[in-house]
């Protein structure tokens, strides 16, 4: 759910306080530093996506450090111009990620020195959701003995967004991604990787992990894509499970709850009914020939 806070009323200080949250300067009177707070609800507990609405002209910058319930969120925040101090300067500036609880929650404007402060117009918070994670391979599977097999692994990381009005922008890795491939499969000497996200993708050919690094962009609403060949040793009939555990892609809109999996399987070939046939008949002409031999000793 996004909240925004209400603007207050018309402001008496000149035109371009109108509508914004502070109608007066705050603690014009007061010799400690200058600062804002607002109490802000929100429903449920979680991540949320703390943006403020601002407007400041290029010949008072006045830049502060945001706080939410006591901890500092931000150093030096809102410090850029938007172009003038009226509502048609307004720009909204992005926060990062802060942890609420449930109810009220403090957020808090302040400025180390100097006077005054921006013109705050509104604040949103946008419930963020973790990312989903899944995985494929493609073929699924090969025969036995058939040499190296080669097969299509893609990662697909989602960034859902939340349909109810949350935060959909994009999302950033706050750790690397590591796939630990399973013993038997390993990058293929020509890797082929496709990357979506927008960050480092390592696949070593012979290696037997693939990397995202920290810091990776998985693209508002749609997220993105890892693809590259895996190759497959073919020698032992066995089932080969890919798996990335729940908490492996952490990023700042949190991690993926559920784990995801791909199994590649090296099929030992079933027989023909004709093999089966030759199979039945060279056993019984094995046994006849044994009970002959038995019959041509007893004489």
């Amino acid at each position: 759910m996004s909240i925004n806070t209400d603007p207050s009323s018309p402001g008496s200080i000149y035109g371009c306080w109108t509508g914004m949250l502070l109608n007066q300067y705050p603690g014009y009177a007061q010799s400690g530093p200058w600062f804002a707070t607002w109490n802000m609800t929100v429903p449920s507990a979680g991540l949320y996506m703390l943006e403020m609405e601002y407007a400041m002209d290029a010949s008072s910058l006045r830049p502060g450090d945001v706080s939410v319930n006591g901890a500092l969120q931000a150093s030096n925040a809102l410090g850029a111009a938007t172009g003038g101090w009226c509502a048609s300067n307004l720009a909204w500036s992005p926060l990062g990620a802060v942890s609420l609880n449930a109810g009220s929650n403090a957020i808090r404007w302040q400025r180390a020195s100097g006077l005054y402060t921006p013109h705050f117009h509104g604040i949103r918070l946008s419930k963020m959701e973790p990312p989903v994670l899944s995985k494929s391979l493609n073929p699924a599977s090969a025969p036995l003995g058939s040499g190296t097999a080669t097969s299509r692994l893609t990662l697909t990381l989602a960034n859902p967004g939340n349909a109810a009005g949350g935060y959909v922008g994009p999302l950033t890795t706050t750790a690397a991604l590591v796939d630990t491939l399973p013993a038997g499969m390993t990058v293929a000497s020509t890797p082929n990787v496709a990357s979506t996200c927008v960050g480092s993708v390592t696949a070593t050919s012979g290696a037997s992990t693939v990397t995202l690094a920290s810091g990776a962009t998985l693209p508002a609403a749609i997220g993105c894509t890892i693809a590259l060949d895996v190759q497959i040793d073919t020698s032992v009939a066995q089932v080969l499970t890919n798996t990335l555990p729940a908490g492996a892609l952490a990023t700042n809109g949190g991690a993926n709850v559920a784990a995801g999996s791909a199994t590649f399987t090296v099929v030992a070939p079933v027989p023909t009914v004709g093999q089966l046939a030759l199979s039945l008949l060279s056993l019984g002409l094995g046994a006849l020939a044994v009970l002959g031999l038995k019959r041509a000793r007893a004489q």
